[in-house]
C-alpha cells in the first residue's frame, strides 16, 4: 500500500510490516532501519501473521490472525509510517474469544478503524486516543471478505450472502454513547460471491467469482450493478487509479481495465 513515497508490504512470515522507498532510495536508511538503495526496511515489527494493512498519514495499521504467537486469535495494531519505532503497539486484542481479523479498512480524516473478524462482527475503533475498546460494531455479517471507506460510507462484501453492504461512517461521536449498537447495515448491491472491493471519488468496484461490477457510490440504477468484465477465474483483489481498474486472479494474472 503506497503511501508518502513509500510502499509498504506485509511479512507474514517475518512478523514485519516493510517500508520501500518508491524512488528507490529509502529514508528510513537514515534511522538506521534500512539497508538504503531501495531495500526493504523493517517499519514495525512484533506482530505476528500480517494479513492486511490499512495506511494512515501517519500510522499504519495491521490486521493479524496471531495474537503474539497464539494461532487463530486476532489482533489490530498500529505503528508510525516514518519508522521512528520499531515495534507495534496494540489497538486492542480483540475480545469474545480474541477472533481472527479478515478485513481491514481506516477512516484517517474522522479518526475511525473498521476490523472485520472471523465472528462476522466488523469492531469500530477510535484512533485518537488508543488503545481503547470499541466504539460500535456491526455484527451478524458471517463472513466479509474486503472494506473501503468512501463518499462518507464504509462499503464491505459479504461472499456468503451475496452482497455489498454499507454503514455511514462514523464522525465524532455519532457511532458512540447514544448511538445504536450494534449498528444496522444497509444492503448495497446484490450479487453472488461478492469478493474483493476498491472504492474512488465516483464509484466502487467489487468482484463476484471471475467478475468484475460498478455502481455510482450514490446507489445502483434501477437496472443493477453494471458489469465491467466477464471472466472464469476467480478474482481475489481489485484496485483502482484515476484511469483504470485493476485485479488479480487465482491463476496468478494480474488484469486491467481503463475507466
Amino acid at each position: 500500500s503506497p503511501t508518502g513515497g513509500h510502499l509498504f508490504f506485509n511479512d507474514s512470515t517475518a512478523t514485519v510490516i516493510n517500508r520501500m522507498s518508491s524512488s528507490g532510495v529509502d529514508a528510513g536508511a537514515s534511522l538506521g532501519l534500512c539497508s538504503g538503495g531501495g531495500s526493504p526496511c523493517t517499519d514495525v515489527s512484533n506482530i505476528l501473521d500480517i494479513d492486511m494493512l490499512a495506511m494512515g498519514a501517519t500510522d499504519v495499521y495491521a490486521g493479524s490472525n496471531s495474537n503474539h504467537g497464539t494461532a487463530g486469535e486476532g489482533q489490530i495494531s498500529f505503528g508510525p509510517t516514518n519508522g521512528s519505532g520499531a515495534n507495534s503497539q496494540a489497538l486492542s486484542n480483540v475480545v469474545s474469544g480474541n477472533p481472527a481479523s479478515t478485513a481491514l479498512a481506516l477512516d484517517d480524516a474522522e479518526g475511525f478503524v473498521y476490523a472485520a473478524m472471523s465472528n462476522g462482527t466488523i469492531y469500530i475503533y477510535s484512533t485518537m486516543a488508543p488503545p481503547v475498546g470499541p466504539t460500535n460494531t456491526v455484527t451478524g455479517q458471517s463472513t466479509v471478505g474486503q472494506m473501503a471507506v468512501a463518499n462518507g460510507f464504509v462499503f464491505w462484501t459479504n461472499p456468503s450472502l451475496g452482497k455489498v453492504f454499507a454503514i455511514a461512517h462514523c464522525v465524532g461521536t455519532s457511532c458512540g454513547n447514544g448511538a445504536p449498537s450494534p449498528i444496522t447495515p444497509q444492503t448495497f448491491a446484490s450479487t453472488p460471491a461478492a469478493q474483493a472491493l476498491s472504492a474512488d471519488a465516483k464509484n466502487i468496484y467489487w468482484s463476484a467469482g471471475g467478475q468484475i461490477f460498478s455502481c455510482s457510490l450514490n446507489g445502483c440504477v434501477d437496472a443493477g450493478p453494471t458489469m465491467l468484465a466477464n471472466g472464469t477465474v476467480t478474482v481475489r483483489a481489485i484496485a483502482n487509479d484515476a484511469t483504470s481498474i485493476y485485479w488479480g486472479d487465482d491463476q496468478g494474472s494480474i488484469w486491467q481495465l481503463a475507466k
